[in-house]
């Protein structure tokens, strides 16, 4: 990451914390609590936007879509896993019993302390990511393994076979670079 990416996700880290700590007490005014801010960790990959954790008190975001949508990411996604956090806090102590991570009081509360819609997925474009190929062959034609299974193929945990010929796939001992 070049240093105008860095000093850009660390702009938008800053946001995301400010939007937290605002998001924070009008989460605890609304139920008249108070919770402290939960840890906040950049660093989920794949097409999850965050992630919450109750038990642990803590949220995971997706840096790659923090840093494609910025602002609109931040006020939608901040909500929801604090919502999560708060909710299950509050009514699984209250309730003595399993709270619906999507359910009817994670609904209310995002509509009521926050305004927002209670949408139980995103819909921001998932960027693409450039990953690593290792080419491969067979009899018959060219196979191209993920970094996973070709370190398992080095490591003798695993062989690939062809589902066409059945051939062993043999390392050609080069890689490609793809947007994934």
């Amino acid at each position: 990451m070049g240093d105008g990416h860095k000093e850009v996700l660390e702009e938008l880290i800053d946001r995301s914390n400010q939007f937290l700590n605002r998001s924070l007490l009008l989460a605890n005014q609304y139920l008249g609590v108070d919770y402290h801010a939960p840890a906040i960790f950049y660093n989920l990959k794949g097409k999850t936007a965050g992630l919450a954790y109750p038990l642990e008190w803590k949220i995971r975001i997706n840096q790659s879509m923090l840093i494609t949508h910025q602002i609109p990411f931040i006020e939608e996604v901040i909500p929801h896993e604090l919502s999560h956090l708060f909710v299950y806090r509050y009514y699984s102590v209250k309730k003595r019993g399993v709270i619906k991570p999507h359910g009817k009081e994670w609904a209310d509360f995002m509509q009521e302390c926050f305004g927002l819609p209670p949408k139980v997925t995103h819909n921001f474009e998932i960027p693409l990511r450039e990953v690593t190929l290792f080419v491969y062959k067979c009899a018959c034609r060219t196979h191209y393994l993920s970094a996973i299974r070709h370190n398992k193929v080095l490591g003798f945990k695993s062989s690939y076979c062809c589902k066409y010929c059945t051939g062993k796939l043999n390392f050609l001992g080069r890689t490609e670079q793809v947007k994934k």
